[in-house]
């Protein structure tokens, strides 16, 4: 039973998610940026997509920290800068 009740609460989640995005021409780094290059693909959209944050766990992007006037940040630290900033 919950299964079948999950499916149109995700297509409900999945249509927001389409309503709210948008399709950005992909950029490509000259060189490796992070120490995983496959990693690269992920600070790659968010500089064509123009993102103040890229929220991860991953160790190697937390390495990165700046990248093009980014941040990059664990959700812990992104939860905790998003809710100082909307206290001030």
């Amino acid at each position: 039973m919950t299964r079948k009740r999950a499916l149109p609460v995700l297509s409900s989640i999945l249509k927001v998610i389409e309503l709210h995005s948008e399709m950005i021409e992909p950029v490509s780094f000259s060189k490796p940026v992070c120490n995983d290059p496959d990693d690269d693909k992920f600070l790659e959209a968010a500089l064509a997509a123009d993102a103040d944050y890229v929220v991860t766990g991953d160790a190697a992007l937390l390495n990165v920290k700046h990248h093009h006037g980014g941040l990059t940040s664990s959700e812990h630290g992104f939860s905790s800068c998003y809710a100082d900033s909307l206290r001030q």
